[in-house]
């Protein structure tokens, strides 16, 4: 059997359907064999059995789900039956295979939650003195731009600009590691000066 044999047959076979759930199975099962390609139509076949197997299992399917859902190789399906949610439970967590079974696995939920935390705590403990004298000083000569006149684009790139020549004249000052927000502050009146 070939593919047009095998779509006519299934078409008269599904010809008491109606038409437009008829239509759509026969579209799904043109663009199967074409996304298989030509040289892969007898394999198709092979996996699909016959004409009357396929009918049979998008007919079943209709008239035991209704006809709100689509047209696969397993048959007829509903998005809502795909969906294999699993309510979790504390302590554990299912998870699908590839069969579409499901794997019981313990999992290290709170600790999980105790380790972002922790980490997210040490980050900020890192960070937030660096970033916060940073951005305080780079707001403060923006907002000392605006109020000379200067237009909001302006004061914020002179102001970034002004901030940055600051901290790398304070830096060749006092050296890399040792510049605080006030030498920033210092250099930064004398580059205006």
């Amino acid at each position: 059997m070939n593919r047009e044999e095998f779509m006519a047959k299934l078409k008269a076979l599904l010809g008491d359907i109606p038409a437009d759930e008829r239509e759509e199975a026969l579209q799904y099962y043109e663009d199967y064999f074409d996304d298989a390609g030509a040289d892969n139509e007898a394999e198709v076949i092979r996996e699909l059995e016959s004409p009357q197997r396929v009918a049979a299992m998008i007919k079943n399917d209709l008239k035991h789900t209704g006809n709100d859902g689509e047209f696969t190789e397993n048959g007829y399906e509903q998005e809502w039956a795909s969906k294999k949610e699993v309510p979790q439970r504390k302590g554990y967590s299912y998870q699908s295979g590839q069969t579409g079974e499901y794997s019981y696995e313990a999992s290290q939920g709170r600790n999980d939650k105790l380790v972002k935390i922790a980490l997210i705590v040490l980050i900020a403990l890192i960070v937030c003195p660096v970033v916060i004298p940073v951005g305080v000083g780079i707001f403060g000569v923006i907002a000392g731009l605006l109020a000379l006149g200067f237009s909001e684009d302006e004061a914020a790139a002179l102001g970034v600009f002004l901030h940055g020549r600051a901290g790398a004249a304070a830096a060749c000052k006092k050296g890399e590691h040792s510049v605080l927000a006030r030498d920033i502050a210092d250099c930064l009146l004398e580059k205006i000066d």
